[in-house]
């Protein structure tokens, strides 16, 4: 078994400077309650240490940038370094903030060494905005202990663990307070010095953390990975440090969010199925039923997206034609952005077919559509289950699925084999209703019950033929239910119409021509 583990130094600090990248340079400072609990280097260089305040940290350094703890953007930062991992291994186990360990058994396959393994991990973490140390053992104790123990992509080959390991010093190890004050009185800083103890002794005086340690200090620890669920929703978040009232500073944020998740998903191959935004406003609900504590309201829009898509300016146009429709109602603490990852769809162009419209353009532009008209009025027309021949609803535009065109088998006998053909005569043509709407209004003249003259706005002439009553009734719970007598009737200026009786009001109309 080979592993291949990544550690992320000043993990707190990487995590802001991956969401704000002109911090790169900068002296930054994480503060929880007003204490610094992070550093940069360039902060150490200039005399930060951890536990100062804010203001002795602004005295020290005038140029220094503070960043208030963000837990949220730390677990998103994470997710997307476990996303790299996916990348590269199936097989993972992660400690949030700490190191995340790969099973890259049978890497032979793909990479002519394990060098070049850990190089091309190292620049996936550092495309997605991190600098990472990389060690690569036989387990996975041993592979974090190299990769804190120097910088750049380290590889214990298989045997040496024990040699490489023997210089090191034992706080790498990572052990207890407790452990590592007894150990100190024993006079053992290094790994090497750890392994010559006796095993049997440190595991009666120091318990299962003695013999741990001595496996590995020996090269012969068996650490297997703890396996993790497979993602299917990708998560962002943020916490500003002041309240934003305008929308135009939150799509600068939501660019650069969107773009970390896209390259997530690029990590595992998806595309993005469906966006949810969940904005922290500003406003403090009090609970007046329970304890009266204070809570803070949110806002959730959910943008569906009609074919999965990693293009970041279709999705930020989907994202902020919602937010443009639905505005926050107060301030925005605080952003959190989920994708629901699904696969990307691979069109396959038809030599018989014209070329169909990108789905990425055409999300964009149901959505600039939809935020016109208003949400429900931009799909396909459905029809409804009902007598009534006008209804109609609006549903969803769902691209249609590309088929393989089809070659007509010849048939034996040609086209005369169809029996009207041998026949001498074809199939009769149905014929398509012209319809008039709204219907027309006209005049019926009668005699003895029959149909025998009609005139309208633009119509008129003696029945000929009348084919009816076909009586329609729909609706009899509504307040004006419908209840009409249709007629097919041809008249002396050659034409064919339908007209109905409306038996409730009296009235006639036409409703249409057949052409």
């Amino acid at each position: 078994m080979r592993v291949a583990c990544l550690w992320v130094p000043q993990f707190v600090v990487q995590a802001w400077r991956r969401a704000e990248p002109e911090l790169q340079t900068a002296p930054l400072a994480i503060h929880e309650e007003q204490r610094l609990v992070a550093i940069s280097d360039e902060g150490l260089t200039l005399g930060l240490r951890l536990g100062m305040g804010v203001s002795q940290g602004r005295a020290l350094c005038p140029a220094l940038v503070e960043r208030r703890r963000s837990v949220a953007l730390e677990r998103s930062a994470w997710a997307a370094l476990e996303d790299l991992g996916a990348a590269f291994s199936p097989h993972a186990e992660a400690r949030l903030g700490r190191w995340l360990a790969l099973d890259v058994t049978g890497w032979e396959r793909l990479w002519r060494g394990e060098e070049e393994l850990g190089g091309a991990i190292e620049a996936g973490a550092r495309r997605i905005g991190f600098r990472v140390r990389v060690g690569v053992a036989r387990d996975k104790l041993t592979a974090q202990v190299v990769a804190r123990a120097s910088d750049g992509v380290t590889v214990v080959p298989a045997g040496t663990e024990a040699a490489r390991l023997a210089l090191l010093p034992v706080s790498l190890l990572a052990p207890s307070p407790e452990v590592a004050v007894l150990l100190t009185r024993w006079g053992v800083r290094r790994i090497g010095e750890l392994a010559h103890l006796p095993a049997d002794g440190l595991g009666l005086r120091l318990g299962k953390e003695g013999a741990r340690l001595a496996e590995v200090a020996r090269g012969v620890a068996e650490s297997p990975l703890v396996p993790r669920p497979e993602l299917v929703v990708f998560e962002e978040a943020i916490d500003f440090e002041w309240p934003v009232e305008h929308l135009e500073p939150l799509w600068f944020v939501l660019r650069r969010m969107l773009e970390q998740l896209l390259l997530r998903l690029g990590c595992r191959g998806l595309g993005a199925a469906e966006l949810t935004l969940e904005l922290k406003l500003g406003d403090m609900v009090r609970n007046l039923d329970g304890d009266g504590s204070v809570s803070t309201p949110s806002m959730i829009c959910v943008v569906p997206v009609a074919a999965s898509t990693r293009d970041p300016g279709t999705l930020l146009l989907l994202l902020r034609t919602r937010l443009e429709q639905q505005p926050p109602s107060a301030a925005v603490l605080g952003l959190r952005l989920r994708i629901r990852g699904s696969k990307v769809a691979t069109a396959q162009l038809s030599l018989f077919e014209p070329a169909r419209p990108s789905p990425d353009r055409l999300a964009g532009l149901l959505a600039r559509l939809s935020a016109l008209v208003g949400d429900g009025q931009v799909g396909v027309p459905a029809l409804v289950d009902s007598h009534h021949p006008d209804p109609v609803a609006i549903a969803p535009f769902v691209e249609p699925v590309a088929t393989r065109p089809t070659i007509a088998t010849p048939v034996a006998g040609g086209a005369m084999s169809h029996p009207s053909a041998r026949l001498g005569f074809m199939q009769p043509t149905p014929l398509a209703l012209h319809a008039f709407r709204p219907p027309r209004p006209a005049t019926v003249r009668r005699d003895r019950g029959a149909l025998r003259y009609l005139t309208a706005v633009g119509f008129g002439g003696q029945v000929l033929t009348a084919v009816g009553p076909f009586r329609l009734q729909d609706g009899w719970w509504l307040p004006i239910p419908l209840d009409r007598d249709y007629y097919d009737v041809e008249l002396s200026d050659g034409a064919v119409y339908r007209l109905f009786e409306d038996r409730r009001g009296g009235g006639w109309f036409i409703d249409g021509c057949y052409e």
